[in-house]
């Protein structure tokens, strides 16, 4: 959990100690030294612009959003959270945000195995799609049962037999 400010540093009023020690440091007193007590201290540098803007935009619309960004642990190391918030009044009668934050490493690393796995089927569908239609010969497929259906065949073997089209 975390509790915040709503201003572009995500300056924080409250951090819980669990969320320190997800990021690696020995407690709360730590974490403020080294992020100079600015909740931006562990939203990856690169995402947060991004972050801000998404967060900024869908709190004037509402007063929830949710975010997928990376961070960074006080060694260095990068992880990816959920942070789920909620604008709100809090006891101090100001405007804050609601964090919960979860680490969500995995599930991004099973995505992008997914990903990376896609578009290599992409990119052998459009080799083979381009080696099937260029051709100089024909290619006809057909079912092995009795009934020999067409499944597929290319541009040579219907023009071969004097059609215009695969229809």
């Amino acid at each position: 959990m975390f509790i915040c400010h709503m201003d572009p540093w995500f300056t924080p009023k409250w951090i819980s100690e669990s969320l320190c020690t997800l990021l690696g440091y020995s407690g709360v007193d730590e974490f403020r030294a080294f992020s100079a007590h600015r909740g931006s201290g562990f939203i990856c540098e690169e995402d947060l612009p991004a972050v801000w803007k998404y967060v900024s935009e869908r709190l004037s619309a509402g007063d929830t959003y949710y975010c997928e960004y990376r961070v960074r642990r006080k060694d260095g190391g990068l992880f990816w959270v959920s942070d789920l918030g909620k604008k709100t009044l809090d006891e101090d009668g100001e405007e804050a945000i609601y964090c919960f934050i979860t680490d969500i490493t995995e599930r991004k690393a099973r995505e992008l195995q997914v990903s990376k796995a896609n578009e290599e089927v992409r990119r052998q569908a459009r080799f083979l799609n381009q080696l099937y239609s260029s051709l100089p010969c024909g290619i006809l497929q057909f079912t092995a049962d009795a009934s020999h259906q067409t499944v597929n065949l290319n541009r040579k073997v219907w023009k071969f037999y004097g059609y215009e089209s695969e229809a």
